[in-house]
């Protein structure tokens, strides 16, 4: 047939690329052509967002370790909001200095969005139990999405600074949107990035 490229088989008739190739030989005949029938398949939708960070020394800190966190749980964070996702389960994973690693995972009672529940819940998993030997990487992943927010009801008002954090979370994503993701920066992990530099 003379094809070396996709383009050379485009200046050939139809009949003779059929006759040489049958009908797969049609097929590539139409694709060289720009033309595909197939129905365009829409890329999965995402089973959970996360982020983790190696740390340029081993630690057993958990201080320092939750200040990670709390990076972790803003980026994680904006970007569910940016989605216009809620979670129900959030893990944090843990590898320690031999390359073991470590999960832990919970599961909220009700689906959510804002950041101070992803570091609230990450520091309580991190808290769970003792860590075995110093940590090498530590990360933060939420699950279990959805695309509305499923109420709690209270019956008192001591748990209903949810949407409070939200506020905040809305205030400082439309921040970040305009000025940039460095705009607010919380203390301590400003500091942690001073020494990192």
């Amino acid at each position: 047939l003379g094809v070396k490229y996709l383009g050379d088989l485009t200046k050939l008739p139809p009949q003779i690329v059929e006759q040489r190739l049958g009908k797969n030989g049609l097929h590539l005949l139409e694709l060289a052509h720009g033309r595909d029938v197939r129905n365009l398949e829409p890329a999965q939708e995402r089973k959970s967002l996360g982020t983790e960070h190696t740390l340029a020394e081993n630690t057993n800190d958990k201080e320092l370790l939750k200040v990670y966190l709390l990076a972790q749980a803003q980026e994680v964070g904006n970007a569910v909001r940016m989605r216009g996702l809620y979670f129900t389960t959030v893990t944090l994973k843990i590898k320690y200095g031999d390359f073991t690693a470590q999960t832990r995972q919970t599961t909220l009672p009700y689906a959510m969005c804002t950041t101070k529940i992803i570091y609230d819940t990450a520091c309580e998993l991190l808290d769970s139990k003792p860590l075995k030997q110093p940590v090498r990487l530590i990360g933060v992943t939420v699950g279990g999405f959805g695309h509305e927010k499923a109420e709690q009801l209270y019956l008192f008002k001591a748990g209903q600074n949810d949407d409070n954090w939200s506020k905040v979370d809305d205030a400082l994503d439309a921040i970040q949107d305009r000025f940039g993701k460095n705009a607010v920066i919380n203390a301590s992990i400003l500091k942690l990035k001073k020494t990192e530099e």
